[in-house]
């Protein structure tokens, strides 16, 4: 069973986040602040954070933050609109992977698998 923290600023979001990663220790957050909180203080093998967080607020901040306070979590973007400058990130190691919303069915658990060797 991974650990995983979940970061979206929907709680709708969240909870289909929970519901797809089912038989993981999944732990959710709204904002920036609280994730940030999290992963100062847990480890987690993977950090799944929606990109756009409201108030002109980005996934960015969070992601690197789990790249310096847990850097063997993977590292995921998930959004509606692909982010500028994402084949960046991905290749700057801020993030794995990217996916888009609306998932289809099971895909975030198909590929949190492949992330996580599982």
């Amino acid at each position: 069973m991974a650990r995983i923290l979940v970061v979206d600023d929907e709680q709708n979001m969240g909870r289909a986040m929970r519901w797809e990663l089912k038989g993981h220790e999944v732990h959710i957050c709204n904002s920036r602040e609280a994730a940030c909180e999290q992963l100062s203080h847990q480890k987690f093998d993977a950090v799944i954070c929606d990109w756009n967080l409201g108030e002109h607020e980005t996934g960015e901040g969070v992601l690197a933050t789990a790249a310096r306070l847990n850097a063997g979590a993977r590292r995921f973007i998930v959004s509606g609109v692909v982010p500028d400058g994402l084949a960046s990130l991905l290749v700057a190691g801020v993030a794995h992977r990217y996916i888009a919303k609306p998932w289809r069915p099971h895909e975030v658990r198909e590929v949190v698998g492949q992330e996580l060797g599982g």
